[in-house]
C-alpha cells in the first residue's frame, strides 16, 4: 500500500481525477491488448491481418449475439460487451478500485510460480501527452477526434473509413470513460483504454520518465493479508461477475 502510494504521488494527480488500477497475475506480463498478443508484429503498427480481423470479429459478434439484440446498444456497447466476453479487441481494462486490480492479480496466483503485481495509470495524464487534452475521452467523441465530422457516434465507422496509410486515426493508447451499461463494467468500476496504431505494450510506448504509469509488485509477505482483504471486502467471482458464471465458479470456489 506504500509502494502504491508514492506511484500515485509520483504520477500527479489532479483534483477529481480518478486513478486507473489493473492487476496482473505475473510481473512479466505487459499491458498490451488480447487483439495485439501472439501476433506477428515486426514493427510498430500493426499489420493488415490484424486488422482484418478485428473487423471479422465485431461483426460477427454484433451478428451473433442475440442476447445484446433487444437492447438497442451503441457499437461501442457492444465492443465493450466483447471485452468483458472473452473476445480480442484493442481494448485494455483497468479499474478506478484498487480492490478489484488485487483480485485480478491473485485470481489465478499459484504460490512458487507467479509473482504479481499492480499497475498505476493516470489516463489523464496519458491523453494531455499524446492526444493534446487532460480528460477522458467519451468513445462517441472519437470519430470526431478522427475528423470524421458528419456521423461521429460509431466504432463500425472506424472500421470502415479508415485512412489504409495509418489504419486508425490515433497511434498512442488513449483514456476512455465507457457508459457502464455492461454489469460487469458496473461492477468492476471499469474503465479502458483503447491501442491506435502503436502496437507495443503500453510501458514500451510512454517512457518511464513520464511518470503516466508505475508498476508495484505485490510481495510475497503479502499475499495472505491481501487474501484476507478480499474476502473482508467481499470482492469474490459472483461480485464481479454477477450471472451465472460467475456465480459457478465462485461456489465451486468456496466449496471445493
Amino acid at each position: 500500500m506504500n509502494e502504491i502510494e508514492k506511484a500515485k504521488e509520483l504520477i500527479g494527480f489532479e483534483n477529481g481525477e480518478e486513478c486507473f488500477y489493473r492487476g496482473h497475475t505475473h510481473t512479466d506480463f505487459t499491458l498490451l491488448p488480447g487483439l495485439y498478443r501472439g501476433a506477428d508484429i515486426r514493427g510498430k503498427t500493426i499489420p493488415i491481418e490484424i486488422w482484418n480481423k478485428e473487423c471479422d470479429l465485431f461483426y460477427e459478434f454484433r451478428a451473433k449475439a442475440k442476447e445484446l439484440h433487444n437492447q438497442s446498444l451503441a457499437d461501442w456497447d457492444i465492443l465493450f460487451y466483447m471485452q468483458h466476453h472473452g473476445v480480442r479487441t484493442r481494448l485494455l481494462d483497468w479499474s478506478e478500485s484498487l480492490g478489484v486490480a488485487i483480485y485480478f492479480s491473485l485470481c489465478n496466483y499459484i504460490k512458487g510460480k507467479h509473482k504479481p503485481c499492480i499497475w498505476v495509470m493516470n489516463p489523464y495524464k496519458l491523453n494531455e501527452e499524446y492526444h493534446d487534452s487532460r480528460d477522458l475521452f467519451d468513445p462517441l467523441l472519437l470519430n470526431f477526434y478522427a475528423n470524421y465530422d458528419e456521423e461521429g457516434n460509431s466504432y463500425s465507422e472506424l472500421l470502415l473509413y479508415r485512412d489504409p496509410s495509418k489504419l486508425f486515426p490515433w497511434n498512442a493508447p488513449i483514456g476512455l470513460y465507457p457508459v457502464r451499461r455492461a454489469a460487469r463494467l458496473t461492477t468492476q468500476s471499469g474503465y479502458f483504454t483503447i491501442h491506435g496504431n502503436d502496437s507495443r505494450p503500453i510501458e514500451k510506448i510512454i517512457p518511464d520518465k513520464k511518470n503516466i504509469c508505475k508498476k508495484i509488485d505485490i510481495p510475497i509477505t503479502a499475499i495472505d493479508s491481501a487474501y484476507a482483504f478480499l474476502e473482508h471486502a467481499g470482492i469474490n467471482q459472483f461480485t464481479l461477475f454477477p450471472d451465472i458464471d460467475g456465480l459457478s465458479e465462485y461456489l465451486n470456489k468456496k466449496y471445493f
